[in-house]
């Protein structure tokens, strides 16, 4: 069995939500972890065996680590990102 995960995020711009999986977050390269509220740009494609509309396949290997969204002021920075989804 191999353990995966699920991501749930944004595209940052239209403020869609997304759902990526699987993730096989621990076998990933170092290089290509990412951390919770970090922002990453990768490849996805739209998941065929999932017909929820949010649902896309993510290309594990073009992973690439952007900054990440600190928690100062109160998670000012946070929320701003966070509110526009809900």
């Amino acid at each position: 069995m191999r353990p995966v995960a699920e991501l749930h995020g944004s595209d940052g711009e239209e403020g869609e939500w997304f759902r990526l999986f699987p993730i096989p977050f621990r076998l990933l390269a170092d290089e290509r972890q990412f951390g919770r509220y970090q922002w990453i740009e990768a490849r996805v494609t739209k998941a065929t065996s999932d017909a929820r509309p949010e649902s896309y396949n993510i290309d594990i290997d073009s992973i690439r680590l952007l900054h990440k969204i600190g928690s100062t002021g109160g998670w000012r920075n946070r929320k701003a990102v966070v509110s526009r989804l809900v």
